[in-house]
C-alpha cells in the first residue's frame, strides 16, 4: 500500500482513494465484526454514494474517489460516522422509549424518500418490497431478501414472483402465518436498524433491537405506499405519514452507579491507607479518569484497563510500575466496589502484565565497602537523622520509615541487650504489614556512637522530628525526614540507578554475599 496523503491511501490496483483507521484497542472485541454504512457527501463531480466496510483490526474502504479535495472531504465525513460507532460502543447499550424507536426508523423513511422519491422505479417493485415485509411481520417466510442502506437496490418484483407467484396477495396469505422470527426481521430490516444505530451514535440492547426492527419495517411499508403513488405519477404530499415520525433525541447520560472518585473515597474511608498509599492511588485514579474522559466506574471494562497500560507504556512508565502500583491498586478498588455490590464486575481481574525483571535491572544493595564508607561519612556528622539515622539503616535492615518515625520510648533494652521495638507510632507513623512489628537488637557500633544514650536522653516522642499534629490523611513528617536524608546520601555520592539511596542499605543486610567478615 502507497500512502498518498496523510490519512489518505490507495490500494495497489485501484486508484481509489481509500480510508483507513485502525480500531482502538478499548472497544475492538465488540466493534469487530460489524458491518457498517458510511454516507459520502456528493463532492464536485463525485455523486453522494453509501459504501459498506466491514470492521477487523483497521476499518478500511474505497472513498470513491480519485480527486485528493474531494477524499479529503470525504474523508472527515466517514472519521465522524466512524467514530459514533466507536462511541456508542464505549457508552454502552442505552433504554430507548418508543418515541425514540420511531424516531430512529424516519430516518428509514427519509432514506427511501430522499433516494429514491423523485425517480421511484415501478410500482410493481414496491408491491413486492410490501410483500416482502407483511410475509415477515406476519411470520410466514424465515428467509427474505434484505434491503440495504442503498433504496436503489430494492428492486425486488421478480424475486416476489417466484417466491410468491404473479398474485402477490394471494401468494403471501398461500403461506401459514405465525410468530414472527427475530432471525428473520433481522435478516430483512438489520442493515437498515444498523445504518440508523451508526447515524444518530446509538448502541441499544436485544429486546430494543427487536421493537426498532418492527417500527423499520412499517417505516419501509410507509415509504413503499409513497413511492408505488409515485411511481404511477401521483406526488400528492403525505404529510400525515411524514408527520408521524419525531425528531430522534439522544438517550440523557445515565447517572453512574458510583464514580471512581466517590470509590476511592468508600474505600478510603473502610480501609484507613497510609497517606502514601492514598496520594499513589489518587494519581492513580486521576490518570485513569484522564484517560478514559469520564468518572464512571460502571462503564470501565476490561478493554479499557488494557488500553490504559498500553497508553502508560507507551508514554513511558515502566511495565513494573503499572504491574506494582496501577494495577494493584485497580484491581483493589474494583474489587471492593463488587464486594460492595456497586457494581457487577471487576475489569482489571484477569489483565496481566509482562513486567519481568530484565539482566542488569535488578536492584541492589551497598556492598561492604560503600556501606563501611557510608558509615564513616555518618559517624562525621552532627545531626542526628544522618548520624544515628543512616547508622540505624545499615546495621538493622529496617525501612526508612520504621526508622525515622521512631519515639524515645522505642529504645527498650531486653535481657540486658539495648533494641528498638518497630511499630505505628503514636502520632499516626505506620509499618507496612501487621508482620513488620519486631523487635530488633541494636549493634555495639550504636551504643560505640553514642545513640542509646542520646534517644533516652529525648525523654519522650519523636527523635528525629519536632512533635506536631498529623492530619489523617498528609505524609507522616517522617517521610520529608528520610526524602532529606536521601538527598544528603546521594550528594555524598552514594547509590546509583540500581541502589537506593537508603533502602540500598535494608538490601545489604537482608542479602550479606558482599559482607565478608565485616558484620
Amino acid at each position: 500500500m502507497r500512502f498518498v496523503m496523510p490519512n489518505l491511501s490507495t490500494r495497489d490496483d485501484s486508484s481509489l482513494l481509500q480510508f483507513r483507521m485502525r480500531v482502538p484497542s478499548d472497544v475492538l472485541l465488540k466493534a469487530r465484526g460489524r458491518l457498517m454504512f458510511i454516507d459520502l457527501p456528493a463532492i464536485g463531480t463525485d455523486d453522494a454514494v453509501t459504501v459498506a466496510a466491514k470492521v477487523g483490526d483497521v476499518v478500511k474502504f474505497s472513498l470513491r474517489t480519485r480527486d485528493p479535495v474531494a477524499a479529503k472531504a470525504r474523508h472527515g465525513a466517514a472519521l465522524s460516522c466512524v467514530n459514533k460507532l466507536f462511541a456508542g460502543i464505549r457508552n454502552g447499550p442505552k433504554p430507548l422509549s418508543l418515541r425514540q424507536i420511531v424516531a430512529l426508523s424516519g430516518d428509514v423513511f427519509r432514506l427511501f424518500m430522499d433516494e429514491v422519491g423523485d425517480d421511484p422505479g415501478t410500482a410493481d417493485n414496491w408491491i413486492a418490497v410490501k410483500a416482502f415485509n407483511r410475509a415477515v411481520k406476519e411470520g410466514r417466510i424465515v428467509a427474505p431478501p434484505t434491503l440495504q442502506p442503498d433504496p436503489k437496490r430494492a428492486n425486488e418484483r421478480d424475486i416476489a414472483r417466484q417466491v410468491f407467484g404473479i398474485d402477490l396477495t394471494e401468494g403471501v396469505d398461500g403461506h401459514p402465518a405465525g410468530t414472527p422470527e427475530v432471525a428473520a426481521l433481522e435478516a430483512r430490516f438489520g442493515l437498515l436498524a444498523n445504518w440508523t444505530l451508526l447515524r444518530q451514535g446509538v448502541e441499544i440492547g436485544p429486546d430494543d433491537r427487536v421493537r426498532l426492527l418492527y417500527a423499520i419495517e412499517k417505516a419501509v411499508t410507509d415509504a413503499a405506499v409513497v413511492l408505488k403513488r409515485h411511481a404511477r405519477m401521483d406526488f400528492t404530499p403525505s404529510p400525515e405519514v411524514e408527520a408521524r415520525f419525531p425528531a430522534f433525541e439522544a438517550p440523557k447520560p445515565s447517572v453512574p452507579s458510583i464514580t471512581m472518585t466517590e470509590l476511592l473515597d468508600r474505600w478510603r474511608a473502610e480501609a484507613q491507607p497510609s497517606p502514601r498509599t492514598l496520594q499513589n492511588w489518587q494519581a492513580v485514579v486521576r490518570r485513569l479518569r484522564a484517560h478514559v474522559g469520564h468518572d464512571d466506574a460502571g462503564r470501565i471494562t476490561p478493554e479499557t484497563i488494557v488500553a490504559f497500560k498500553d497508553a502508560l507504556i507507551a508514554d513511558g512508565t515502566a511495565a513494573r510500575t503499572f504491574a506494582r502500583i496501577y494495577l494493584v491498586c485497580l484491581n483493589r478498588l474494583f474489587g471492593f466496589a463488587v464486594e460492595n455490590r456497586l457494581i457487577r464486575d471487576n475489569p482489571a481481574r484477569g489483565v496481566k502484565v509482562s513486567a519481568k525483571v530484565k539482566p542488569g535491572e535488578a536492584k541492589l544493595g551497598y556492598s561492604a565497602d560503600e556501606a563501611l564508607r557510608l558509615l564513616r561519612a555518618a559517624a562525621s556528622e552532627t545531626k542526628p537523622e544522618r548520624r544515628f539515622g543512616v547508622s540505624l539503616l545499615a546495621l538493622t535492615g529496617a525501612r526508612a520509615g520504621e526508622v525515622f518515625q521512631l519515639h524515645a520510648e522505642q529504645i527498650v533494652e531486653r535481657d540486658g541487650v539495648p533494641c528498638i521495638e518497630i511499630r505505628g507510632a503514636a502520632d499516626g507513623g505506620r509499618v507496612k504489614t501487621a508482620g513488620s512489628e519486631r523487635v530488633v537488637p541494636l549493634h555495639p557500633y550504636l551504643v560505640h556512637i553514642g545513640f542509646v544514650a542520646w534517644a533516652r536522653g529525648k525523654g519522650t516522642g519523636p527523635l528525629f522530628y519536632s512533635p506536631r499534629k498529623v492530619e489523617p490523611d498528609a505524609l507522616h513528617p517522617s517521610v520529608g525526614v528520610g526524602r532529606k536524608v536521601g538527598e544528603w546520601v546521594r550528594w555524598k555520592g552514594f547509590g546509583s540507578e540500581r541502589v537506593a539511596a537508603l533502602h540500598g542499605l535494608r538490601h545489604f543486610v537482608k542479602c550479606p554475599s558482599d559482607k565478608g567478615t565485616w558484620g
